[in-house]
């Protein structure tokens, strides 16, 4: 059983340098998340959920109980994975905060845009 989560904790994996999995711990059996491997929001065991990496908690600021936080990504499973606008940050913001943003995202685009800006006044 594990004992280092509580209901309605936000939770995280690493993937890689600069790309992290968010989830909603809801008892020691289950997570709900949203990714790309699953194509929507849906239920996983914890097992699952970190596909053999160390899961940890994130601190939040919700304004929601534990009941309501998992109430509210009750509420939204089978809805769709779409990587710039409904992505797994996107999803436990939205949750937790009531809006659904992905710092993730918003950096992936902005270094893009650098990186074009770099190569077009490099020429």
């Amino acid at each position: 059983m594990n004992t280092e989560f509580k209901r309605g904790d936000k939770i995280a994996i690493n993937k890689g340098v600069l790309i992290t999995h968010f989830g909603v711990y809801v008892d020691p059996n289950r997570v709900i998340d949203n990714s790309a491997t699953c194509g929507e929001v849906r239920r996983r065991t914890l097992v699952e959920f970190q596909g053999g990496r160390k899961a940890y908690k994130v601190p939040h600021n919700s304004v929601y109980s534990p009941n309501e936080i998992v109430a509210r990504a009750e509420a939204q499973l089978g809805k769709v994975y779409k990587l710039l606008t409904q992505n797994c940050e996107h999803f436990v913001n939205d949750i937790f905060h009531g809006k659904p943003f992905s710092k993730q995202v918003t950096t992936g685009i902005v270094l893009t845009g650098l990186v074009i800006f770099l190569k077009v006044i490099k020429k």
